[in-house]
């Protein structure tokens, strides 16, 4: 590996949806709009009484030219309104805390070293347990979600990079906790 080109792709929240994320700290999340696809979730509303936050997994938007591959691209905004027909999930617990999972994934192709990091999860901390969010490698951009006792092992399951490559390297993670100031 030594003098091998390094390909670094970045693909991270950009800071208005980290705004966005960081408005619902402090508000009950009254309930989950769940939108699913042929056995699979499209999207994610996260419904407090001010904010209705639309996660995505823009996976599919997103093919990277150097590559041809899509990777996992999570996105969060404001949403008008509320998706037709979606599935409603109940919570009305306060959020605590919002965190965003950033994995890190490196691995040899072709004699060309890539070292990929971006964002695959949201951990939402509520009162009495967490909601996880994270990106499926999926054609579709499928996301997963489930609820969670707080500060549990294996917090989000890690993101499937033997789709991408058969020649991992190494993987890391780390948790970004949001900060929120209400004036």
């Amino acid at each position: 590996m030594n003098g091998q080109h390094v390909r670094h792709i970045h693909i991270m929240m950009g800071s208005p949806a980290q705004k966005a994320l960081e408005a619902i700290q402090g508000e009950k999340l009254e309930s989950l709009g769940i939108d699913e696809l042929v056995g699979s979730v499209a999207v994610i509303d996260l419904v407090t009484s001010h904010h209705r936050i639309r996660i995505k997994n823009l996976q599919y938007e997103q093919p990277l030219k150097e590559d041809g591959r899509d990777y996992p691209c999570l996105s969060a905004e404001e949403a008008g309104r509320a998706i037709e027909e979606c599935r409603t999930v109940p919570v009305g617990n306060i959020i605590t805390a919002v965190e965003i999972v950033r994995d890190r994934a490196v691995w040899s192709y072709e004699d060309k070293k890539w070292d990929i990091l971006c964002d695959t999860g949201i951990c939402i901390t509520l009162q009495n347990r967490m909601l996880l969010i994270h990106a499926l490698d999926s054609d579709e951009g499928a996301l997963a979600w489930k609820f969670q006792k707080e500060n549990a092992d294996g917090i989000i399951d890690p993101f499937d990079w033997g789709g991408k490559t058969k020649s991992l390297i190494s993987t890391g993670r780390e948790r970004i906790r949001l900060t929120h100031e209400k004036i």
